[in-house]
């Protein structure tokens, strides 16, 4: 819950009866990496109070604290991203990250690991007029739009999906990286998001932990991908279903 979702919360109990707020991460968690141990004091303040005769929907049930809400599976995932899958040669590792520039997603802990390394780093995000502080030979930074699931095609060009986060509760950007049948690799401090999933991979918050991750996915690309192709992932269709029903419901 952000201090927007925090305000807008205020004024739908002031004028609605009824009003669902979505959990889609652990604000506590999310809070603490950017405020430090202040950042849960605040987010306990805005999460009380912004629950309040409200009607909960969460992506995780320990996002719901012991509150009574509905759990979905939130998704993107159309038809067109498991049609045409595309081969790509596992021996140029190209990595990529997909999301925000922001601390708590870990992705400058990630640049500070791979500053030094061969391992090529692709950063796509939606925010504009953005620059790293320091040029990285190996590391790309595009800020793209993705228009009619354009992106489907970044994900193709690339060998393994990284995600850094320290905090996460249902990442979409794995699943499209599963979908187009790149494996994933997290850091432990989101370990729990992997659940069932096929051609997810832990490793600790360091170069080497890190290179031996890349190292043996390389050397069983195809066993791996075989293993992703099993995965059950939920669909945009799926998703919006279970909104219906809770809603309308």
């Amino acid at each position: 819950m952000s201090p927007y979702t925090f305000l807008a919360s205020l004024l739908l109990k002031c004028f609605l009866k009824q009003h669902f707020i979505y959990l889609r991460s652990d604000g506590y968690e999310e809070y603490k990496s950017i405020l430090g141990v202040l950042g849960p004091i605040i987010y306990n303040f805005f999460y009380k109070i912004g629950i309040f005769k409200a009607k909960l929907i969460a992506c995780r049930k320990h996002l719901l604290k012991n509150n009574n809400g509905k759990v979905v599976n939130p998704s993107q995932l159309s038809e067109k991203w498991f049609e045409n899958l595309k081969n790509i040669n596992p021996d140029k590792i190209r990595l990529l990250y997909v999301g925000r520039l922001r601390v708590e997603k870990g992705i400058f802990s990630l640049i500070n690991i791979l500053r030094d390394t061969n391992f090529s780093l692709t950063i796509i995000t939606s925010e504009k007029n953005i620059e790293l502080k320091e040029k990285h030979e190996n590391i790309n930074l595009m800020s793209f739009e993705n228009y009619n699931d354009a992106i489907i095609d970044i994900y193709d060009k690339h060998s393994i999906f990284i995600l850094p986060s320290y905090t996460e509760a249902h990442p979409q950007v794995l699943d499209e990286a599963l979908a187009r049948c790149r494996p994933v690799i997290v850091f432990k401090e989101i370990d729990h998001v992997v659940r069932d999933r096929k051609g997810v991979f832990v490793c600790e918050r360091n170069i080497k932990s890190l290179e031996n991750s890349i190292n043996y996915i390389n050397n069983n690309y195809e066993n791996i991908l075989s293993k992703i192709k099993t995965n059950k992932l939920p669909t945009k269709k799926n998703f919006i279903n279970e909104l219906k029903e809770i809603i309308f419901n």
